[in-house]
């Protein structure tokens, strides 16, 4: 398979990588489900050590992350939503072949899914409307 394009940087190929797809210029990541998967089980020791390290931090100025972006693979406009709904953080997804994340957003979905497995089991049933209140949240509309 040939080199697959940035979808943010106009011309820039991303770098291939066991975890993503990174593009050097930008900082940004594609990820194939699965990897995106294995980058999230992953201990932040493996994660700040594997090669998509340079994504991890936002510290990439001048980057438009307002403009629509599409698949690296089959080229259609990826879907932009949040993740899990109450996350805060907007990712590109193609509902075929993965994700775009923008430089240093795997690190905020990590450290939300941290903080939402820190409130313990019991954060579903014993939320206000318990379960199906819980539900809603996750798949859209207000509790």
């Amino acid at each position: 398979m040939s080199n697959l394009p940035c979808p943010r940087c106009s011309g820039v190929a991303l770098h291939r990588t066991p975890l993503g797809c990174l593009c050097k210029l930008c900082e940004g990541c594609w990820f194939g489900f699965e990897q995106f998967e294995k980058a999230l089980r992953l201990s932040d020791i493996e994660l700040y050590a594997s090669e998509i390290e340079p994504t991890l931090e936002a510290d990439t100025e001048g980057v438009s992350l307002e403009t629509p972006v599409v698949c690296p693979l089959c080229q259609i406009r990826m879907k932009r939503h949040i993740y899990m709904i109450d996350s805060d953080v907007t990712i590109d997804m193609c509902r075929d072949h993965g994700m775009w994340l923008d430089d240093g957003e795997l690190v905020k979905i990590r450290t939300y899914l941290q903080s939402t497995q820190d409130e313990g089991p019991d954060r579903v049933t014993s939320a206000p409307g318990g379960l199906f209140a819980f539900f809603r949240r996750i798949f859209g509309g207000v509790p």
